[in-house]
């Protein structure tokens, strides 16, 4: 399965969540382990669960917390890693 139709599912299941009631504004997220192992993909900021439509509304963040890929920001419930 390829990350674009992952991605898509990861929506999905936001969706339902929101769907169930787990919605609260702008906070939490689900998250997928990059598959080529260069960190995790979740929602970006400022958008609900339920606004999750597909895989473009989920940022790549590498493992120091920086932004790799994707369109919009970093949530704000990603840690930051301090650099030394």
């Amino acid at each position: 399965m390829s990350i674009d139709e992952q991605l898509e599912q990861l929506a999905t299941a936001c969706r339902v969540l929101e769907m169930e009631g787990h919605g609260d504004m702008t906070l939490g997220h689900l998250s997928l382990r990059d598959p080529q192992g260069r960190g995790f993909w979740l929602k970006r900021n400022a958008r609900g669960l339920g606004e999750i439509l597909s895989a473009a509304d989920f940022v790549l963040v590498g493992h120091d917390g920086a932004k790799l890929e994707g369109e919009g920001g970093r949530h704000s419930e990603c840690p930051s890693i301090p650099r030394s």
